[in-house]
């Protein structure tokens, strides 16, 4: 694991051979790309190991690649989130706290809870088992009619996003807590899962911070973990991914072959004919990004997908500035295959889906989100929520009349 002495790096690349040499470090190991090479226009954010430092920094000089360091020293990033990270005093079973980070028996136990207090719009189904044996939940709010419309929702697919869980966590406390959001569930059904990656998300608390992956052995290799949003059988493992085991981007043996994978597969297979929408969140961004992520080729419903998402990014806007850029995933992230968004569109059939990159932790911070601004973010993404809800809802009601 990178810590002592690994620097976090903005790149600002102006040519296609600048992109080339770039995107040719993405699978050495003394290189941990936060966010890769895509558009020339967006930075590429990369954490360099201490031994690679000296060859990378010549590297840019030669290519004339501007840049500047986002952050000179990463432990120290951690060390102050680790002292902030205080678990809350006095919090009772059940209950969550959007001042810190929960940890993955925490948001199990709070959402028993829902499901015990609010048996009439929340059910539980427990849909898959981890290879380390923790259970993955499904929560079901709603009236439970499936002639309804349903929005499904996934956070933490990749271990070390923290702010990804606790903004699907927040969706699920003000679907159901807040009275005034009960319009909400009265005629969509929402199926959300707060964690896609339990495994890797424990193992980012106890063991490696940085960690991205699950938490599975890699048959005849020497190391564990697939890249879980790599894994899906659509164009699986053909472009922005390694067959090699032991690399972040590493798409398993063969497409579908890892437990979190196979489960949402099929949460999507029984529930297609009412899924709508799909949203998976991640971070660290600032974007809103649809299928395809494969090719360059736009999606049949692109104008829509990109209509929508322009909608939910300005009514995020206006809570506090925050800005997000909405295109076809390939344009903005560069390319990759046999991820979920481009899955559950491509064979789940569900028109509209979408990856949702959160923002970073502000100065230089990157996937470390400071807990003091994890409600700020989750307030301002529950903004864009509602828009997805009334554009959902308003065709529901539409078919209806």
């Amino acid at each position: 694991m990178c810590i002592f002495r690994c620097k976090l790096y903005e790149l600002n690349l102006k040519s296609t051979r600048q992109q080339h040499v770039i995107t040719s470090l993405v699978t050495n190991e003394l290189y941990d790309f936060w966010s890769k090479p895509g558009e020339l226009r967006l930075p590429v954010i990369v954490m360099v190991y201490p031994e690679a430092q000296g060859q990378f920094l010549e590297m840019l000089g030669i290519e004339e690649i501007s840049y500047k360091v986002l952050n000179e020293n990463i432990e120290n990033t951690l060390k102050s989130e680790r002292i902030r990270q205080i678990p809350v005093q006095n919090r009772k079973q059940g209950q969550i706290t959007f001042q810190n980070y929960n940890r993955y028996p925490e948001i199990e136990s709070y959402v028993q809870r829902l499901a015990d207090d609010y048996p009439n719009i929340v059910k539980l189904e427990q849909f898959q088992t981890t290879y380390q044996g923790r259970s993955m939940w499904l929560v079901k709010i709603g009236s439970g009619n499936r002639s309804k419309p349903a929005i499904l929702i996934d956070g933490g697919i990749h271990a070390r996003e923290w702010i990804s869980p606790a903004v699907v966590l927040y969706v699920i406390q003000q679907l159901v807590e807040n009275k005034d959001n009960k319009h909400m569930i009265e005629n969509i059904n929402w199926y959300i899962i707060p964690v896609l990656n339990p495994d890797g998300y424990e193992y980012t608390f106890s063991h490696e911070r940085f960690w991205r992956l699950n938490r599975a052995f890699v048959k005849n290799g020497s190391c564990y973990g697939t890249d879980l949003n790599r894994n899906f059988d659509f164009h699986w493992n053909e472009v922005g991914t390694t067959p090699e085991p032991c690399y972040t981007t590493f798409a398993g043996l063969s497409p579908f072959d890892q437990l979190e994978s196979t489960g949402l597969r099929n949460v999507v297979t029984q529930y297609k004919e009412q899924i709508k929408l799909y949203l998976t969140f991640h971070s660290f961004a600032n974007m809103i990004v649809y299928p395809w992520s494969y090719t360059n080729e736009l999606p049949n419903n692109a104008k829509e997908l990109q209509h929508l998402g322009e909608e939910v990014a300005d009514s995020i806007k206006k809570v506090r500035g925050t800005t997000y850029a909405v295109n076809m995933s390939a344009h903005l992230l560069g390319y990759t295959s046999g991820s979920s968004d481009d899955w559950v569109k491509g064979v789940g059939d569900v028109e509209l889906s979408y990856t949702f990159e959160l923002p970073g932790g502000s100065g230089g911070g990157g996937f470390v989100v400071p807990p003091s601004e994890i409600l700020d973010i989750c307030l301002e993404t529950f903004e864009g929520i509602k828009v997805f809800h009334n554009y959902i809802a308003n065709i529901y009601r539409e078919m209806q009349e």
